[in-house]
């Protein structure tokens, strides 16, 4: 495959985790960076540490502060909370040589506010697979649970089809052993990766971000899979039928009892603390705007959602005594 030149925009622990991955295997990959962390990683490189593993990592990579007007890339992959993405879509419509846009992140509405600021050819969107933190400049992560394999990189297209530009992008991501999973329903995946995240995200709220604390709450495993199947139910009566990923289906096949065990296990252990505890209490803004979102999905249907509603207003007590 001919050189392709990638940009990361968004230097946070997937963005620097990404572009130490890719710049290891000699992929010409560009991490865009602001302020303290620019200037940190202009001097220091890229430092990262396996929060479960203790092994630690440093390289050396390329870094800028903003996007020179003439200048070409690929692929850009923008990895912002989303949140803050609105100015970034703004921003990145200004730039004519930015042949390939992907947005990793969670997505809740669809991608109108995307392509109607920058040209929809460009775009297509995903699904990191990395979980952590950044403190005191070093990125703290975890790929995987222990004896267990990484979660793919999930991308696809707006349209479900599946174009040269993402098979390239999928053998670009896995030249630095990344797995990546194809889908032609990415607005579907999304969704329900919404549908399954909030109310995992109540739960530890409901418990001040505490997974262990969650996995020996009979109570809250239980709200948390009828909140969890309330949200499916959003999704299947606005006529998104296939779930996301399969496992989803469990809600619906096994007794509620039945799953919460099974929910028992996800929570109890440090994987569960890295990427969701620490991500749920990182990421407050970002899970108040999927809920703002959320709920119009929930008004668009027309149905009920009462142990939806039961378990998030979790989020709000928790902001309220964070912010005390």
């Amino acid at each position: 495959m001919k050189t392709k030149k990638v940009l990361v925009f968004g230097a946070g622990t997937i963005g620097s985790y990404y572009t130490y991955k890719l710049s290891k295997v000699d992929i010409d990959v560009t991490l865009l960076a602001r302020g303290e962390r620019y200037r940190y990683l202009k001097e220091h490189g890229v430092k990262l540490i396996d929060e479960l593993t203790k092994k630690t990592f440093s390289s050396k990579v390329k870094v800028i502060d903003h996007i020179d007007s003439d200048e070409v890339f690929d692929y850009v992959i923008v990895i912002i909370r989303k949140n803050a993405l609105q100015p970034i879509i703004k921003q990145l419509s200004g730039y004519k040589n930015l042949k390939n846009i992907v947005f990793l992140g969670n997505n809740v509405l669809g991608f109108e506010e995307y392509s109607k600021n920058i040209d929809k050819e460009k775009l297509f969107f995903g699904f990191p697979n990395v979980g952590g933190k950044v403190k005191d400049q070093i990125v703290y992560f975890t790929e995987k649970a222990e004896k267990e394999k990484a979660p793919p990189i999930i991308i696809g297209e707006m349209d479900g089809s599946i174009r040269p530009r993402l098979k390239q992008f999928e053998e670009l991501l896995n030249q630095a052993s990344f797995t990546v999973e194809i889908t032609n329903d990415i607005d579907g995946w999304l969704k329900y990766h919404a549908a399954f995240v909030l109310p995992l995200c109540y739960s530890l709220y409901k418990h001040n971000c505490d997974n262990y604390a969650v996995a020996k709450s009979k109570e809250t495993l239980l709200e948390m899979v009828k909140a969890a199947k309330d949200a499916g139910n959003i999704l299947r009566a606005l006529g998104y039928k296939k779930r996301y990923p399969f496992k989803y289906n469990l809600f619906y096949w096994f007794p509620e009892k039945m799953t919460a065990k099974i929910m028992k296990a996800v929570f109890n252990n440090d994987y569960a603390r890295i990427s969701f505890a620490q991500h749920a209490s990182a990421g407050v803004d970002e899970f108040e705007e999927l809920t703002i979102d959320f709920y119009k999905l929930i008004k668009e249907s027309d149905l009920k959602t009462p142990n939806f509603d039961k378990l998030s207003a979790f989020l709000k007590i928790y902001r309220k005594e964070s912010n005390n």
